[in-house]
């Protein structure tokens, strides 16, 4: 079938379109072009599943109807969505999952009393493209998504949901449908790059060494790479609560100070799912000029609008000018650039053992 073709390329592309995130030893056209040429000195384009495989996709590739079938496909819906993603590793803890869970079920909250999505993308997504409103062929997105877009009315937002790729909070804002005359899919895909696709497919599934993301690891890798994260602009570490009068904030101040930092928004939402038109929070590192309730009232610069329902804002934290502190600080990138190195050690080792050279 014409979707079977295209899922199972996109689905060998979403680890290799990874690591083209962030920055990395090599570049991703360099890591790339590394992996098939470590998968044929291996001979791994001579297995017989291999061939098998390759000669499957080029005859459906080369099947006129299929590209009929796949062109009407391409050239229906579309859907413009606004999203915002928490990735989970392959070998997550039901721990971590329990913490991202919650922490999506809160940021939920928060975006359907009104924050801006832009804004919580910023502080909490893990992708570049959370947060801005995108048109995608609807053919692209896991069935997942599919399902809980179909539930859902123009702008209303998902519950927090999970997919292979991670857990989501979704809604959609538009809908049309496109007719193209030549389909791009076709057209760029050719017989040599479904055999590249397959090969580094293959190298990372009997090669690739599962790469855990512990909290020890990531502490030892931020301490012996300080010097990168170093920030030039001063930052704030902590928290920005709106809430109804100076009343209500001296109790929420005196509740979150029984709780370490990593604890307030966790502490925090299980009295915004009490009173969810009552309260809204904010927690993260925020750089000066990126939030202007931070920036007015941790900052001193600048100025900024009261929410109308919830007029009175406050922060507490601290501010943080000499560089991040400690892991937790940079998490994000850290974690990226983690694994990143992860995956060039492992290139590095796997050429150098099995053929004597380097990159």
């Amino acid at each position: 079938m014409p979707r079977q073709l295209l899922g199972v390329l996109i689905v060998l592309l979403v680890p290799i379109i990874g690591w083209a995130q962030g920055d990395s030893i090599l570049s991703y056209e360099e890591t790339f072009r590394l992996k098939i040429e470590i998968a044929r000195n291996l001979g791994l384009d001579t297995l017989p599943e291999f061939k098998t495989q390759l000669e499957h996709y080029t005859k459906k590739l080369n099947d006129k109807e299929i590209k009929k079938d796949v062109a009407i496909d391409v050239n229906g819906e579309w859907v413009e969505v606004l999203f915002l993603t928490r990735l989970l590793g392959q070998h997550v803890s039901k721990v971590e999952i329990e913490r991202e869970k919650s922490l999506m079920d809160s940021i939920c909250v928060m975006l359907k009393n009104g924050a801006d999505w832009e804004s919580m993308a910023q502080e909490y997504a893990m992708t570049e493209k959370c947060g801005k409103p995108q048109w995608i062929q609807r053919i692209f997105l896991l069935q997942e998504w599919q399902n809980t877009l179909d539930k859902l009315k123009k702008g209303e937002i998902s519950e927090p949901f999970y997919s292979p790729q991670g857990i989501h909070v979704v809604t959609w804002i538009g809908k049309k449908t496109c007719k193209i005359e030549e389909t791009p899919i076709i057209s760029k895909i050719s017989k040599d790059s479904i055999q590249n696709i397959l090969l580094v497919a293959v190298l990372d599934k009997k090669y690739r060494k599962p790469v855990k993301c512990e909290e020890g690891d990531l502490e030892l890798y931020f301490n012996k790479n300080r010097k990168k994260y170093k920030w030039e602009l001063p930052h704030f570490r902590g928290a920005v609560i709106h809430c109804r009068n100076e009343r209500e904030a001296k109790r929420i101040k005196k509740f979150l100070k029984k709780y370490s930092f990593l604890e307030w928004e966790n502490r925090f939402m299980e009295i915004v799912k009490q009173h969810p038109e009552s309260f809204r929070i904010e927690c993260g590192i925020f750089q000066i000029g990126t939030n202007p309730y931070v920036d007015r009232l941790a900052f001193k610069c600048g100025s900024y609008e009261p929410i109308e329902n919830l007029p009175y804002t406050f922060v507490m934290g601290k501010k943080i000018k000499k560089g991040p502190e400690n892991y937790t600080d940079v998490m994000d990138e850290l974690v990226g650039d983690y694994l990143a190195e992860h995956e060039n050690d492992w290139l590095y080792e796997l050429k150098t053992v099995n053929f004597g050279g380097s990159y």
